[in-house]
C-alpha cells in the first residue's frame, strides 16, 4: 500500500474514496512509526515519542540564518570508501551571520582515541578502549599504538597520565614522550627518574581530526 496525496478529486464520493482514505490514514501511521512509538501502540504515555533519530548524508553544511540551528551528517573523507563514516555535526549562526560547525564525533570537539594499558605487560586496563585496535609493547618503556580509524595525518594532540605504586613519587618522577606520530600509528615511551621504565598504569587520550 502507498499513500495517496491526491483524494479526494472534486467530483469523488466520501463513501466512493473511503478505502483510499482508510489506507491513507494507515500510511501515515506505519511512516511516523519509523524512529518514533507508533500512535497506536499500546503504551499510550510513549506514543509519539522517539525510539532513535535517524539522518541522512548531508552533502554540504547547511546555510540558514540565524535562529535555526541543524544537527546532521556528513560522509568522511576516507579514500577507502568501506572505511568511510558518517560522522554527527552541529550549525549555528548568530545575529551577525557567523558560522560554527562543529563536529560531533569522529574527533573534533570531542576525544578521538583513549587507552589504559599496563605498561609492564601492554595489556588493556580499560575494559573498553576507543579507536584503539592493539598497544604493542616493543621494549622497556615504548609501545606503539594503533588506532582503528585513523586520523587525517600525525598532528593530532596526545596526553598521557602513568601512575605506579612500586615507585616512591615522593623522591622520584615519571615522565613520557610521544614520537613518530602518523595517521595510523603513535610511539609513546615512559620514563621513571629519567631512565625508560616500565610503569603499572598508563592512560593514554588523543585529539583530532578522524578520516
Amino acid at each position: 500500500m502507498t499513500y495517496n496525496p491526491n483524494i479526494p478529486a472534486p467530483t469523488d464520493q466520501p463513501s466512493a474514496s473511503q478505502g483510499q482514505f482508510l489506507t491513507n490514514f494507515g500510511q501515515l501511521n506505519t511512516l511516523f512509526n519509523f524512529d518514533h512509538v507508533a500512535w497506536n501502540d499500546a503504551t499510550v504515555a510513549n506514543r509519539g515519542l522517539h525510539r532513535k533519530v535517524a539522518f541522512i548524508q548531508a552533502v554540504a553544511d547547511p546555510i540558514f540564518a540565524f535562529p535555526i540551528t541543524q544537527l546532521y551528517t556528513k560522509t568522511s573523507t576516507n579514500a577507502v570508501v568501506n572505511q568511510r563514516f558518517n560522522d554527527l555535526y552541529y550549525y549555528e549562526k548568530n545575529t551577525a551571520g557567523t558560522t560554527n560547525v562543529l563536529r560531533l564525533t569522529g574527533g573534533g570537539i570531542t576525544a578521538s582515541s583513549y587507552v589504559r594499558f599496563n605498561g609492564i605487560t601492554a595489556a588493556l586496563i580499560s575494559t573498553t578502549p576507543y579507536n584503539i585496535t592493539s598497544v604493542v609493547r616493543t621494549g622497556v618503556g615504548a609501545y606503539i599504538i594503533t588506532f582503528t580509524r585513523q586520523f587525517v595525518d600525525g598532528t593530532y594532540t596526545v596526553f598521557v597520565s602513568t601512575n605506579d605504586t612500586n615507585q616512591d613519587a615522593a623522591h622520584c618522577k615519571s615522565t613520557w614522550r610521544y614520537s613518530n606520530t602518523n595517521s595510523n600509528q603513535c610511539q609513546l615511551q615512559t620514563f621513571f627518574n629519567g631512565a625508560l621504565a616500565d610503569l603499572q598504569d598508563v592512560s593514554v587520550l588523543f585529539f583530532g581530526i578522524l578520516r
